[in-house]
Parts: C-alpha cells; sequence; structure tokens
C-alpha cells in the first residue's frame, strides 16, 4: 500500500477533536477513558501505529498533506525510529491524561509527570525559533523532513500554554453516560461564557444523557396521570 493509500485509510477511523485545547484532543485518542486507573478490554486505542499518529497529526491540522506522506515515506526506511517515536509520544499522551485527568478532579499531579512533560517541552524549543509577525514575536518551528518527533512539538508546547497561562478551572472530564461499563472521561476546555459545558459533544454523551432524562420524565407523568385516574 503506498504512503496516499495509508494515510487516507488511517484517517477513517479518527476522532473528534472536541478538546478545544491540542494537548486535550491528543489525551482523548483513547476511547472511552474512563479515567487513570481504567484498562478495559473495551477501549479503543486510536494511535497504534506511527502511521496513525501521522493521520491524527494530518487530522489535527498539525501536518499538510505533502508532510504527512513524506514522512510516511521516511517511515519506510527507518522503522526502528518510527516505533521508537510512536512509544514517546503515547508516553507523553499518559501523562497529559494523568496531569490533566487529576488537575480536572482537584488532584496534584505526580512531580514525575510534571518533570516529563518539562523535557518534553524542553525537546520541542529546541526545534523553534523567534521570528517578528507583524507587531509581536512568535515561535515558529523548524522545518526537518526527516524528524519523526515534529508531532510532538506543539503538542508539548500545548501542555506548557495550557498550564502556565489558562484559567485551569476549565479543564473538565466528560463523566459519559450513567451505567455505561467505562465512562467517557475525554477531557476538555470549557469555552462557554457561563462555565456550563458538562460534556465531550452535544452530538455523543449529551444527547444519550438528555434523552434518558426525557424518557425518565415522560415515564413519571404516565405514571402520574396513572395514579390521579385510578
Amino acid at each position: 500500500m503506498d504512503a496516499a493509500a495509508q494515510l487516507k485509510e488511517a484517517l477513517q477511523k479518527m476522532p473528534q477533536l472536541i478538546g478545544e485545547r491540542l494537548c486535550l484532543d491528543f489525551a482523548n485518542t483513547v476511547e472511552p477513558r474512563g479515567g487513570i486507573s481504567t484498562h478495559h478490554t473495551s477501549l479503543r486505542d486510536y494511535l497504534t501505529s506511527y502511521t496513525d499518529l501521522i493521520a491524527w497529526g494530518y487530522h489535527a491540522h498539525l501536518l499538510t498533506e505533502e508532510r504527512s506522506l513524506h514522512l510516511l515515506r521516511e517511515v519506510e526506511q527507518r522503522p526502528d525510529d518510527a516505533l521508537a517515536q510512536w512509544k514517546r509520544a503515547i508516553a507523553l499522551r499518559e501523562t497529559i491524561y494523568r496531569v490533566f485527568w487529576l488537575m480536572a478532579n482537584h488532584e496534584q499531579p505526580s512531580q514525575a509527570d510534571l518533570d516529563a512533560l518539562r523535557q518534553e517541552y524542553l525537546a520541542a524549543v529546541n526545534h523553534s525559533w523567534l521570528v517578528k509577525q507583524g507587531d509581536r514575536f512568535v515561535w515558529q518551528w523548524e522545518e526537518d523532513d526527516r524528524a519523526l518527533d515534529q508531532l510532538l512539538w506543539p503538542i508539548a508546547q500545548s501542555v506548557t500554554t495550557l498550564l502556565t497561562g489558562e484559567d485551569l478551572e476549565r479543564i473538565k472530564v466528560c463523566p459519559g453516560v450513567p451505567g455505561d461499563p467505562v465512562l467517557c472521561a475525554w477531557l476538555f476546555f470549557d469555552t462557554s461564557k457561563n462555565r456550563n459545558r458538562q460534556w465531550c459533544s452535544m452530538a455523543d454523551c449529551g444527547s444519550v444523557v438528555k434523552a434518558r432524562r426525557l424518557t425518565e420524565r415522560r415515564r413519571a407523568a404516565r405514571a402520574s396521570r396513572a395514579t390521579r385516574s385510578s
């Protein structure tokens, strides 16, 4: 299968981007999550290979189609390096999830996890430089066609930006649908004006919960009418 076909196939199974922050979307590439202590056979991992990682990067607008195809061809020449970078990416993903899940639940992340995020950020900064854009300066990533870890650089930057520059009280965990064997537990940054977003998506968990509540209200109303008529 050529690179274009690989990319097209992998893109067909990519998850929704509902986290509102890049690093949270990256953490949400397992479904359902269930929390930090869940190891359930029903969990679906969207990133089971370096090819999936590239496809997600394209899906999340981190990579152009041209760069994605180039990296896929690079993998064919360097399979061991690609495997190592995939393992590194998964380790980063799980660290991100643990840290922000704990923070969303008002718990303190471990220093080991924070140190791991710091190391990834420092590694990313080594591949960037400051350039003037209008009346300010911005970080720009170097363009290295052979860098198999380039997808991790903006993710690491997103983590640091979220940790140091945003309202951490807006980080939330989707409660999922009551009764499900493994709850959704996807992470998201609540951008709503009143901070009242409850679910990962109204088209997913939110719609199911609301439909169940409507059914319960209708049942209760029917029961009440039946009681009065008797």
